[in-house]
């Protein structure tokens, strides 16, 4: 419901594209980005430590390793991009992700409906990693990461969010 064709023919045609800026040829399909998606959720379900353990467990990531090979993954991982460098809009500290938040916000708007009672919350979306939107908030329990306003609905449903920077 979340991943339209459009989408996800962006996201190959921007990861190649910058595979190919990195002298990298990367040759990503649609099939292999829908196998990293997958593997991504895969990763929510069944938590290692170090993604390389999903190639060597018994448990469902085996499906994983029969679907793509760990040096593949890394490649695709390493290379995937979701919008141009070339066209950076030095103002938005979010510019990379901007395609894959404005379509996410699309497809909640098109596949749920303002009902009668709704709420705005702030929520913490956990990274650890250095970027100019990371927020620190000591009293969170998640205390590093993206700030994320969320409008739902009270099914529990994402009408539209907003990561703060």
């Amino acid at each position: 419901m979340f991943w339209s064709e459009e989408i996800i023919e962006h996201i190959v045609t921007q990861s190649n594209k910058y595979a190919q800026q990195k002298n990298v040829t990367l040759n990503l399909t649609k099939e292999e980005l829908y196998v990293l998606l997958w593997a991504m959720l895969l990763s929510g379900y069944s938590k290692f430590p170090n993604k390389r353990m999903y190639w060597s467990s018994y448990d469902v990531p085996k499906m994983l390793y029969n679907s793509i090979r760990l040096n593949r993954f890394e490649t695709i991982l390493r290379h995937l991009h979701f919008n141009d460098n070339i066209l950076n809009d030095k103002t938005d500290k979010l510019y990379k992700l901007r395609p894959i938040i404005i379509h996410l916000n699309e497809r909640f708007r098109e596949h749920g409906g303002l009902e009668e009672h709704i709420s705005i919350d702030e929520s913490m979306i956990p990274y650890y990693g250095k970027h100019y939107a990371k927020q620190y908030i000591k009293s969170k329990p998640i205390r590093f990461g993206y700030k994320n306003w969320a409008l739902c609905s009270n099914t529990k449903y994402y009408v539209t969010f907003e990561i703060y920077w």
